[in-house]
Formats: structure tokens, sequence, C-alpha cells
């Protein structure tokens, strides 16, 4: 773990707000995740289509979690700019998890679902540094 909290440039102090960030990341990936089930399995919606829909949700989800529960404090004082800055990130994160979506639906090597599990790693890594760098202190 310390590794991993370096990798994060996380201090002692800040180790609250990471596990606040993982158990908040966790819950907006789950409803990300069922969502993009029930929107491909039971409304027939295309994958990609159910990807962004419901990364999207999440990304609301994860917002709303940082501003209220997980970051202490905020860089940004203009509530409009810290979100366009926030989505930002997130939209550098729904373009990781689509590619990787995209390309085992192509190759047919990975079920989407197991793509979207791969990709959730990958972009958790790079929402939390980003975010924390660039958003809170």
């Amino acid at each position: 773990m310390p590794n991993l909290l370096i990798c994060f440039n996380i201090t002692p102090r800040g180790r609250g707000e990471f596990l606040k960030y993982v158990i908040g990341g966790g819950s907006a990936y789950t409803i990300d995740f069922l969502l993009l089930i029930i929107l491909t399995e039971v409304f027939g919606v295309p994958v990609l289509v159910s990807a962004a829909v419901s990364f999207l949700i999440g990304l609301i989800i994860i917002y709303l979690l940082s501003i209220k529960w997980i970051f202490q404090n905020r860089i940004r004082k203009n509530t409009y700019q810290e979100f366009f800055i926030f989505s930002f990130i997130g939209i550098i994160g729904l373009f990781i998890n689509e590619t990787l979506i995209w390309v085992s639906l192509l190759t047919e090597t990975l079920h989407y679902t197991i793509a979207k599990i791969i990709s959730a790693g990958l972009v958790f890594i790079w929402n939390f540094s980003a975010r924390k760098r660039l958003l809170f202190l």
C-alpha cells in the first residue's frame, strides 16, 4: 500500500481522502456497471452507447461525492469551472473506457463486461491522480 500511496502523491493526511475516493468511486462504478448491463441486455441499447450513458451517470455521482464527502479542500472557487475540469478529466476516462470496450468488441477477445472491469482500474488511476492534482488540495 505505501508504494500505491506514493504513486498517487498521497500524504499521510490524504489517506482518508484516498480511502473515501475508493469507496465513492466503487459506488459510482457499481452503478455505472449495472446500468451498462441493464441498458445493453434488457433494453437492447448498443454497447458503446450504454457504456457512454452509464459512465456519464457515474461521473455525476462521483462528482457529487467528491465535493460533498471525499475531498475537504477545493482549489477552484467557481463551481462551473470546477465541474468543467472534473468532467474533462472524466471525458478522458470515458475515452479510455470506450476504447477498451470497442477493441474487445472488434477483436472478440473479451466480453464487454470484462473490458469494462479492466478499464475501471485504468480510469480510476487516471481520474484520482488528475482530479487530486488539478481540483483538490
